[in-house]
């Protein structure tokens, strides 16, 4: 079989709507030793013909083991060096490929396009390495002669010397030089230098022919940074990598032509030479249709993707949502070099292969690895608890039969054992999933016990709940409104301080069983016609029907529709003596692998871990009964300290979603068990309700971020005075740079006071994601988070398919981030606010919506008409669903939220926050202004809009909108 009829039969198209692969170039620590991978096919070819057929089956899909198209029969009467045809044509582009390879000066072109050096030291480095050169090479002089031409290939193994000398020399001057971290972290390549090392890159190693004519080479490029601007959970498909290219650009594509062989089917079309000609002429367009696309599904995803991932360590930052950052593979390595340092010297100790050994061989716990998420100033380690370890095991150690049995007795607990030879691999299962049992029963005695955990709270429900009891009991006992004050204080480095061996005995009061029975259940689920299956855990009460509930606790509670859960009612029994090892053990040896070096946590609870908000949340609360309350119970006659009793999911906001019943119902028919709980808790915090002034504070604690609120200055001011000062018994001291406060006091000229004043002369606090108005204490959201960032980097846009469906699910979801009824009701909010609250929602929703649309305009034609009815049915989507919110709080936790906002003013919001935010994009959105405008004439006008309409609408309200970029 020729050539051409081996392609028609064995090349296949590749969908364009397949997606580029970009994973693996997501947190890559592997040295860059070369411009691709040490896996790339290319690290493993030579510039011969055998090779390059190998990578010619490679690139175009042809089967690895067929050499039947090693004949031309355009070439087959002469030799193929100077033939035109498609396949020697071909074969010499992929040697010269592969040759230039082998020899690009990729280190190089990384220094030159995306680390920056000084002139006078890149001077001294070229001088070194052309001295070197000189000395090694006689013939440096005669470069321009035919014969050094000539003779280039046999001196390409000489100048792969000279190019690792001066790249080595590049690299090592990078290394000596002294940089701090906060230099390093700003390191980072942009994305246009980025683009512009990778088009150097592939302009030094792929073929003028096979990179088409330079009008298809700014297509190239933009594409190209298509991929490189991309966000951590996007994806790019083929068509959008060949958009705007042409197969015409590709000259060695017009070599395709029809040949005059009688291979296989061709025969039968010889008695009708029309029928011929035209299965000829569509036989060529497939082929070439097949060739081009596979041609740039290789150039994109093992070229440019390979590149990044080889050069470049690419990473998400803190405070930076998704956007992404490119940081030079030198720049990364030094940097993470100063920080383990630092970390050997402040929190981790350094094991040798012994100690390490010596750990595992009696724990039931793994290790958990490495990775580093760069800050403002340095870089935070994060742990991945999750995910199995394998230890390799010295064999010596399991010669004797004693150690053979006790490492046959860990692999039946914590993983399947292998054994390659000189060492023996021992599998533990995660971390996190060891510690799930413990978990469960520290997640129940939170249920049972919620006075243990303070005044902690896990979520917006929890703080919705208290702000509505303490305004009730201001609003009964002060007939007048009092003046509030408010503290904001946050616990330095809360994880890495807490005290380990104080944690342990805390731990060991709270646990006061000495057995736990743990239980297991299911829960199937039905979602857009698939079914799945979950599993968790629960300590059980009983095993009757009655008190089903009270067995699962939360988890029932916050039953999703279309779910069954079931109980499997097999009980394990845990003993307290075998939990607290369990937890020592992962405190005290928590172990983690940083490279190939393993460490041992000296200080603090593991970040990561399952247990850790937990842990921090019971240590803070002990610290607040012995310490704190008792310091200002002193002097006050009433301190409210609300605390939680159930768990439950109806968090949707961006606050840490492990949700607690509310417990305070205002004005309404008590209902339910837990509205009695409540009452008699809240009978027993009340005190003296003779006096005609009562003070009333309220302590609020989101892991590490304290709120306190009172109404009496002396007690704000007691209060701040005490965590000011820290508690050296439990290694707790306040950042100094968090403090917030609305009212003077003495030392406050040496702390940084967060409050926010807006452009109307209001002043907030900001708390978790809140912010809480100094004066009334209503509650709005915090968007000065978004201050510096970019909205498009915090949307995620899908376009490989149905991008209109998407774009649509997108939409809901901009607005059901800020549908809490922490926003919208009444008993904490006056309406004024809370239409304020629907209208910086759908502002900031109508950002996102901007920068959505904007990237879909390479991919689909946007009917104006049809964005006009998905932002409408976005509006009734919001109303409908803080409805359904409300709704469920009445219906199961007996809550009574006020939304006093209609319908059709939440509509009128809505459009005219889009009018405003596309206003500034006008050239882009001409014609969905136009209808939105026709929209709003239907309204009623802004003058004879009511008052708290006119009052969201008021720009200064807004002002922090004016500084967000999107």
């Amino acid at each position: 079989m020729c050539f051409y009829c081996f392609m028609m039969h064995h090349s296949q198209e590749v969908k364009t709507g397949i997606q580029i692969k970009r994973s693996y170039i997501f947190y890559n620590k592997s040295p860059s030793c070369s411009v691709f991978p040490r896996s790339h096919i290319l690290n493993r070819l030579k510039p011969n013909d055998s090779d390059a057929i190998r990578l010619m089956k490679h690139i175009f899909g042809f089967p690895d083991g067929d050499k039947s198209f090693l004949t031309c029969i355009d070439c087959s009467h002469g030799s193929g060096i100077e033939s035109q045809c498609l396949y020697h044509s071909l074969l010499r582009l992929l040697k010269s490929l592969i040759r230039n390879f082998r020899s690009c000066q990729c280190n190089k072109l990384l220094f030159k396009h995306c680390i920056q050096i000084s002139k006078d030291h890149n001077q001294d480095i070229r001088r070194n390495s052309t001295l070197k050169k000189t000395d090694n090479d006689p013939t440096i002089d005669a470069q321009s002669s035919p014969a050094k031409m000539k003779n280039e290939s046999a001196n390409s193994h000489d100048k792969s010397c000279h190019m690792l000398a001066e790249n080595s020399c590049l690299s090592k001057y990078f290394q000596e030089v002294k940089h701090s971290d906060v230099e390093l972290i700003e390191s980072y390549s942009k994305h246009h230098q980025v683009v512009s090392f990778i088009w150097a890159v592939c302009r030094s190693i792929v073929p003028v022919s096979l990179l088409g004519n330079s009008s298809c080479w700014r297509s190239l490029q933009k594409n190209i940074s298509k991929i490189v601007k991309l966000h951590k959970f996007e994806n790019l498909n083929l068509r959008q990598c060949i958009h705007g290219i042409k197969m015409s650009c590709y000259s060695y594509l017009s070599k395709v032509r029809s040949c005059q062989c009688f291979c296989n089917g061709n025969r039968k079309f010889g008695l009708n030479e029309n029928i011929r000609t035209v299965s000829k002429s569509i036989n060529d367009q497939v082929l070439l249709r097949n060739l081009f696309s596979r041609w740039m599904h290789w150039f994109f995803s093992d070229m440019v993707v390979s590149i990044i991932s080889a050069n470049f360590y690419v990473t998400e930052r803190e405070f930076k949502k998704h956007e992404l950052f490119y940081y030079p593979k030198p720049v990364w390595k030094k940097l993470v070099q100063q920080t383990i340092t630092s970390l050997k010297e402040e929190k981790f100790r350094l094991l040798d292969e012994e100690s390490a050994i010596g750990f595992f061989r009696n724990r039931g716990l793994g290790f958990s690895k490495v990775r580093f998420l760069p800050k403002e100033t340095c870089l935070r380690l994060l742990a991945n608890l999750g995910k199995p370890s394998v230890v390799q095991f010295p064999k010596h150690d399991f010669d004797s039969r004693c150690c053979f049995r006790s490492f046959k007795e860990k692999t039946e607990i914590h993983g399947e054992h292998s054994s390659p030879c000189g060492r023996r691999p021992v599998k533990y299962f995660s971390v996190n999933s060891v510690l799930k049992e413990l978990d469960t029963i520290l997640r129940r005695v939170k249920v049972e016990k919620p006075e243990l955990l303070g005044s902690s709270v896990f979520g917006y429900n929890d703080v919705y709940q208290k702000i509505h009891q303490f305004l009730s009991k201001v609003k009964i006992r002060q007939s007048e409104k009092p003046n509030i004050y408010i503290v904001v204080a946050d616990v330095l480095k809360a994880f890495d301080s807490i005290d380990q061996d104080k944690l342990i005995g805390i731990l060991d009061d709270i646990l006061e069983n000495d057995m736990y029975g743990i239980s297991r259940h299911a829960m199937i689920s039905c979602k857009k016609g698939y079914f799945g299956t979950t599993y968790d855990h629960c300590l059980p009460s009983g095993c009757n029907n009655s008190n089903f509930a009270s067995i699962f606790g939360p988890s029932f509670q916050s039953l999703p529709t279309n779910s069954i859960l079931i109980d499997q009612y097999k009980v394990v029994w845990k003993k307290k003596r075998h939990l607290l090892l369990l937890l020592k053990e992962h405190l005290k040896h928590n172990i983690l692998q940083i490279g190939q070096d393993f460490f041992l946590q000296k200080v603090g609870i593991p970040q990561g871990s399952i247990l850790s908000t937990l842990l921090c949340c019971y240590y803070y609360g002990d610290m607040e009964k012995k310490m704190i309350l008792p310091h200002i119970e002193r002097n006050s006659k009433d301190l409210l300290v609300n605390r939680s009793s159930y768990a439950s999911n109806y968090c949707t906001t961006e606050m840490e979603t492990d949700n607690v019943k509310y417990l305070w119902q205002p004005k309404i028919t008590v209902i339910g068990k837990n509205n009695d709980h409540h009452a008699k808790e809240a009978n027993a915090v009340t005190l003296d309700m003779d006096n005609s002034i009562v003070e009333e504070s309220l302590l609020l604690r989101f892991i590490d971020d304290f709120l306190f609120i009172s109404t009496s200055k002396e007690q704000a001011s007691r209060f701040f005075n005490r965590i000011g000062r820290g508690f050296s018994s439990y290694n707790c001291f306040m950042n100094k740079k968090k403090f917030g406060m609305n009212f003077d006091v003495a030392q406050k000229s040496c702390l940084v006071n967060r409050v926010y004043t807006g452009g109307d002369g209001v002043s907030f606090l900001p708390w978790s994601g809140l912010l809480i108005n100094c004066q009334t204490l209503e509650i709005q959201a915090d968007y000065t988070r978004y201050f510096g960032i970019h909205i498009r980097d915090t949307v995620t846009i899908k376009l490989h398919a149905k991008p209109l469906y998407h774009l649509k699910r997108q939409m809901f979801l901009f607005v059901r981030m800020r549908c809490h009824p922490i926003f919208y009701d009444s008993n904490i909010n006056s309406l004024t606010v809370v239409s304020l609250n629907a209208y910086q929602a759908i502002l900031l929703s109508a950002m996102k919506f901007h920068c959505y649309v904007h990237s879909m305009k390479d991919v689909t034609e946007l009917d104006p008409m049809y964005l006009l009815e998905i932002i409408e049915r976005s509006f009734r989507y919001m109303y409908k669903h803080i409805k359904k919110l409300m709704h469920d709080i009445l219906y199961c936790f007996g809550i009574r939220p006020s939304l006093v906002l209609q319908k059709k003013e939440m509509l009128w919001l809505g459009l005219y926050a889009y009018a405003r935010v596309l206003k500034k994009k006008h050239s882009q959105h001409k014609k969905l202004l136009s209808l939105l405008m026709s929209k709003i004439s239907q309204h009623v006008s802004i003058e004879d809009a009511p008052l708290h309409l006119k009052y969201a609408l008021d720009e200064p309200h807004s002002s922090c909108f004016l500084k967000l970029k999107f």
